[in-house]
């Protein structure tokens, strides 16, 4: 599921919770917050595999592993409650990191072409 998807699921909990039983409103806002640490698997799949791909830019490639390895743990970060859950402050800075890494990746400097021949 995709951040769209919990929106849905929360306007569906929002609409039906006149109708439905409690337990059931829970469930499904519960289930927001999963698909939301769901997201940090793809994204830590594209930031690491583009560290792979500029390993001849050390600082640039470090820095995309680092922030893929956030990301990995941002994707398994199912806590109840505190720092680490969906809703926390580890989220949070997530949702700085990816925008915070996809201007790095637009201003950091490509390595020379030396001429062949």
């Amino acid at each position: 599921m995709a951040r769209g998807d919990s929106v849905y699921l929360t306007a569906a909990a929002a609409y039906g919770a006149g109708d439905l039983p409690a337990g059931t409103v829970k469930a499904l806002y519960q289930v927001r917050f999963v698909s939301e640490t769901s997201v940090a698997f793809p994204a830590a799949l594209l930031i690491g595999s583009t560290a792979w791909a500029s390993r001849a830019r050390r600082r640039y490639a470090w820095f995309s592993a680092i922030v893929a390895a956030a990301f990995l743990v941002g994707g398994a970060s199912l806590a109840r409650d505190g720092f680490f859950a969906p809703d926390g402050g580890y989220g949070f800075i997530l949702f700085w990191l990816l925008p915070l890494w996809v201007i790095v990746t637009a201003w950091s400097p490509r390595p020379e072409q030396t001429p062949e021949g």
